[in-house]
């Protein structure tokens, strides 16, 4: 069973799924030094993840992320902020890759959308 399970729904298709996932891989790695495997399927991919402590699964289907992380006994007694962790860079990676999306749909999309969307400052006020 696992300590930590994070489900996510989300509208994106398999597509914009698998580049979320990816996008999240990258930074699981740079930020949290995570080793991130990729394994790409026909109706859902998986991104494997491990570091001394941590091990699980990224589970990344057409309309939902399934995260399943186990912890090793002093990782264990951090399992809050690790969860925190985890679901705060899943959602900040699936909230780009919506706005993205969403962009690429109307007038404007480009391919940097996700970093430019993230990166822009609000002046709709």
């Amino acid at each position: 069973m696992a300590d930590i399970s994070i489900q996510r729904p989300h509208h994106l298709g398999l597509g914009e799924a698998r580049r979320a996932a990816q996008r999240w891989a990258e930074r699981a790695q740079r930020e949290f030094e995570l080793e991130c495997s990729y394994t790409e399927g026909v109706t859902h991919d998986e991104v494997g993840f491990k570091r001394g402590g941590v091990e699980g699964t990224l589970s990344v289907r057409a309309n939902r992320f399934e995260l399943e992380a186990s912890l090793g006994l002093i990782a264990g007694m951090f399992k809050d902020k690790i969860e925190a962790e985890l679901a705060r860079e899943l959602d900040a990676v699936l909230a780009a890759t919506a706005a993205s999306a969403e962009g690429a749909d109307g007038a404007g999309g480009t391919a940097g959308g996700a970093q430019d969307a993230a990166a822009a400052p609000d002046r709709s006020a």
